[in-house]
């Protein structure tokens, strides 16, 4: 169980946004009791898809890393679900598969500005 606290409040920080102000008594209430809010099931949903890419990574399966990324960008920055957390940048860097590289990076970029377009609009 605190495991589990633990890998969801990383993905809140890592989420960034309203996530960030989680506090571990909140997750830990959510874990505990076994009823995820929709937003942490989502949030799971992506980490687990995140494990699918670093999977594909390590298999140069760059067809479907391209599919995941298509899909869904902000997978570049997400780490997996897996008890080794794999980012999937840091991940394609060590087994030197530079085209993935290059791919991770303009999909990191397209995150982050999506990221920056949904904070500039909730402060809006």
């Amino acid at each position: 169980e605190r495991k589990e606290i633990e890998r969801v409040l990383r993905w809140c920080r890592e989420e960034g946004g309203h996530f960030a102000g989680m506090s571990r008594n909140e997750v830990m209430e959510m874990v505990r009791s076994g009823r995820e809010s929709a937003e942490i099931a989502a949030l799971r949903k992506k980490h687990e898809r995140a494990a699918v890419l670093c999977e594909a990574i390590v298999r140069r399966e760059l067809t479907e890393v391209d599919a995941l990324l298509r899909e869904e960008p902000s997978l570049a920055l997400a780490s997996s679900a897996g008890p080794s957390a794999d980012v999937p940048l840091l991940l394609a860097i060590a087994h030197g598969h530079l085209p993935t590289v290059k791919r991770l990076r303009r999909a990191e970029q397209e995150a982050l500005r999506a990221r920056e377009k949904r904070e500039s609009a909730r402060e809006a």
